[in-house]
């Protein structure tokens, strides 16, 4: 899909705080698991301001840590480029630094010095944070927020958490997956715009519906006398990246499958893998 391999690009050429928020392990590790499980076990509720406060002072505990672990490792010249501390960032457990950070209780006010000393370290006038697979702050289960300006609207805590960080020196960028359909927000308009700050880049990359994906695969294989259910199954579960679709064919090709199947019958031995 190229999400990830953009963002780490980006990274590799200036200082930035990467931050995948895969609920779980995913494949950089994991960056805010206990986090997450802790806001989806609270669950804050609109208008409950100390509840949104909390949160957003755990998520900002994960930034600090990254950030003042950073400046120690250039200290001590452990990395000297953004590409060495990318890669560190990959690989690093900074959990002790957050506990300690919890145990502060860092207001916004700590957070704002901390933030322009990071910056003042960095020689920078914003600190770039990268926040990958971002949709997963969209969901329902991390609770609803209090920051729109239309009365009694309820926020995500996606659109909640990037308007408290544009009180700081921080400059956002967004990786997600169907941000722009499933969560029913918009890059553009609901997410950190505020009057007077400069308008948002939105990235669009590949998206795949269903039809681009059976043409896609009509393209370089046969799907003459594949069943119309199965040809709505892999459009429903290939749909999205690029890479799915690049999956699929790698598998029926590589995988050595019995001569004697029908063509669906061969496709449903797939699909089991991907699924």
């Amino acid at each position: 899909g190229g999400k990830t391999s953009t963002t780490f690009g980006i990274a590799m050429q200036r200082w930035s705080i990467y931050i995948d928020f895969s609920p779980s392990a995913g494949t950089y590790g994991d960056h805010v698991g206990p986090e997450l499980a802790a806001i989806k076990f609270k669950q804050p509720k609109f208008e409950q301001h100390d509840q949104q406060s909390h949160v957003f002072r755990m998520l900002n505990w994960v930034i600090l840590s990254r950030g003042l672990l950073l400046i120690k490792m250039l200290i001590e010249k452990n990395i000297l480029t953004p590409k060495e501390w990318l890669f560190a960032q990959l690989q690093i457990d900074d959990s002790n630094i957050r506990r300690k950070l919890a145990l502060e209780n860092y207001d916004i006010l700590n957070v704002t010095t901390l933030i322009k000393s990071i910056n003042s370290c960095l020689n920078v006038k914003s600190l770039t944070l990268i926040f990958d697979e971002a949709q997963v702050l969209c969901r329902s289960e991390y609770g609803e927020y209090i920051g729109s300006s239309v009365k009694d609207k309820k926020w995500n805590l996606l659109q909640a958490y990037i308007e408290h960080l544009t009180h700081l020196r921080v400059t956002c960028l967004l990786a997600g997956t169907y941000m722009h359909m499933s969560s029913g927000i918009s890059l553009v308009t609901s997410v950190g715009k505020k009057r007077g700050l400069k308008d948002h880049i939105v990235l669009k990359l590949p998206f795949l519906s269903h039809n681009d994906v059976l043409r896609n695969l009509n393209a370089v294989i046969d799907l003459t006398d594949v069943s119309p259910k199965i040809l709505n199954l892999l459009g429903c579960l290939l749909r999205g990246r690029p890479r799915n679709c690049a999956s699929f064919v790698g598998l029926l090709i590589s995988e050595r499958i019995s001569v004697n199947r029908t063509k669906d019958q061969k496709n449903q031995e797939i699909i089991k893998l991907l699924m």
